[in-house]
């Protein structure tokens, strides 16, 4: 089998949907974000949908490869790093956000409002690469960006 071009679009335009819904963030200072309870949960929500559609993406691309099984959520990303599908740095930060994603659903840590606003200031980019480098080589839709 090969990858689904058709198939990928979808949750690609699901990720970016959720990075505009996060572009409301930009002129909310830490002090003010930490200051409102229900903007940290729905960052978190946004967060959590961004990167387990990441993660869809990564097993789609795996199983259509004939990839090896992942054995847990941050494996995805490991496999395609020894595919050369995503460098190693990418991959380092992606594994961090899938552990950041169990930890949401989970529920058995406490998720730190500070590292949730570290996120969406300074680590949406890798997304936002995971997503180019998928769109350049799988699915040719078009502008990677927002």
């Amino acid at each position: 089998m090969t990858v689904d071009r058709e198939l990928l679009a979808t949750p690609i335009a699901k990720i970016r949907q959720e990075l505009r819904h996060l572009d409301r963030l930009a002129g909310v200072s830490r002090d003010q974000f930490l200051a409102t309870p229900v903007e940290q949960h729905a960052t978190e929500r946004e967060l959590q949908v961004i990167i387990e559609v990441c993660l869809d993406i990564g097993h789609h691309v795996t199983s259509r490869e004939g990839l090896r099984r992942p054995s847990d959520y941050r494996e995805v990303f490991e496999i395609l790093r020894e595919q050369g599908i995503i460098g190693a740095d990418l991959c380092g930060r992606l594994e961090e956000m899938a552990s950041f994603r169990n930890r949401r659903v989970h529920g058995y840590l406490d998720i730190d409002p500070n590292r949730v606003y570290e996120m969406e200031r300074h680590e949406l980019g890798d997304v936002e690469a995971f997503v180019a480098t998928i769109v350049t080589r799988y699915v040719d839709i078009g502008d990677t960006g927002r």
